[in-house]
């Protein structure tokens, strides 16, 4: 039979990078989360599953702002060529 392929955590990471590429949207999810124990074995009558649904909050354009790295400031030890 195989593995189970659970397919809720896949979704919270779409929806979370969704929200964060388009800030138009001008919301964002919090607290959402999915755990599964024993999701990597065969049998799926023992899976318990712990699910924080989360809530889309409206937020401001400027909270989604990279921050950008200085690299002239970054020390390297060595760099391969």
């Amino acid at each position: 039979m195989g593995t189970p392929w659970y397919i809720a955590p896949l979704c919270v990471g779409k929806i979370k990078y969704l929200t964060k590429k388009h800030p138009e949207f001008k919301i964002m999810l919090e607290g959402a989360s999915v755990r599964i124990e024993n999701r990597f074995d065969n049998d799926r009558n023992n899976d318990r599953f712990y699910v924080n649904p989360g809530k889309l909050v409206l937020i401001k354009r400027n909270q989604f702002k990279r921050k950008r790295i200085d690299l002239t400031q970054v020390f390297l030890s060595r760099i391969r060529l």
